[in-house]
């Protein structure tokens, strides 16, 4: 350390104390916004990351409408008969089951269930699809995920 006047040395000490000073203090930001039910409600940050406001990528208004017409869109289903070969499977669903299916689901996210049904006694190529079970899953757009195991509590 080297020797300095006594002024010089408290200028210093005064510097740096200043400095610490100024990187301690932290800028408040006040937000005001409204919800849904009109109640206006006060935030008030010290952290930048605290600031940032989110926004989604999927606009879910448009997303509940779409929903709200899918038990119309039961009315018409269409199957494209190109690839159907004579030696294949032909499954029947019935309107309620299917409505039950598709009802309570979002165009945009992908789902999964199990088929249950029986054979026709007539012709075994005809299956006729009687219930679907709809496990727990989670999933985006783009993949669906159920578990491996499920644990059956027995009654």
């Amino acid at each position: 350390m080297e020797i300095s006047a006594s002024s010089a040395q408290r200028q210093q000490i005064a510097e740096i104390e200043k400095q610490t000073k100024e990187q301690s203090q932290r800028t408040t930001t006040t937000t005001r916004t409204v919800n849904k039910c009109g109640d206006e409600i006060i935030t008030s940050t010290t952290s930048n990351y605290k600031t940032q406001t989110f926004s989604s990528n999927t606009e879910w208004r448009v997303r509940a409408i779409a929903v709200t017409n899918l038990h119309l869109r039961n009315n018409h289903i269409y199957v494209s008969s190109d690839n159907i070969k004579e030696t294949g499977y032909t499954y029947i669903l019935p309107e309620n089951v299917l409505k039950k299916f598709v009802t309570p689901f979002d165009l945009q996210t992908q789902m999964c269930a199990f088929l249950y049904g029986v054979s026709s006694p007539n012709n075994l190529q005809v299956k006729e699809l009687r219930c679907l079970v709809l496990v727990p899953q989670w999933g985006t757009h783009q993949t669906v995920h159920i578990p491996h195991t499920l644990l059956i509590i027995p009654s």
